[in-house]
């Protein structure tokens, strides 16, 4: 697959104020990560917690962000040390609690 070198995300700029679409950079993976392309994701009451500026204490973001915090998709990409995974397989998840960013 021809992985692009942007992408379309959802993102929250200020806190309590509306996400906006902007376009991103495809993020660089590391050694143990995989690349997805998102095939389904949503918007749920922990990104509008983000947003509202309640999980600040929690979750302190530097803004902006990407928001999302689970998908469905299928890998595109892997580290050199991913060895559970390979291009092509479907997964569904969730990043870790600072990594959110799947509505891109």
């Amino acid at each position: 697959m021809n992985i692009p070198k942007t992408m379309p995300a959802v993102q929250l700029i200020k806190y309590k104020h509306p996400f906006v679409k902007n376009t991103i950079p495809v993020p660089t993976i590391n050694a143990n990560e995989v690349l997805v392309a998102i095939k389904g994701a949503a918007l749920n009451p922990v990104d509008i917690g983000i947003q509202s500026g309640k999980m600040r204490m929690i979750m302190p973001y530097k803004l902006p962000i990407t928001v999302g915090n689970d998908f469905a998709g299928v890998i595109v990409q892997i580290g050199k040390n991913v060895t559970k995974f390979k291009v092509g397989d479907k997964v569904y998840g969730r990043p870790n609690d600072f990594k959110s960013g799947t509505l891109a």
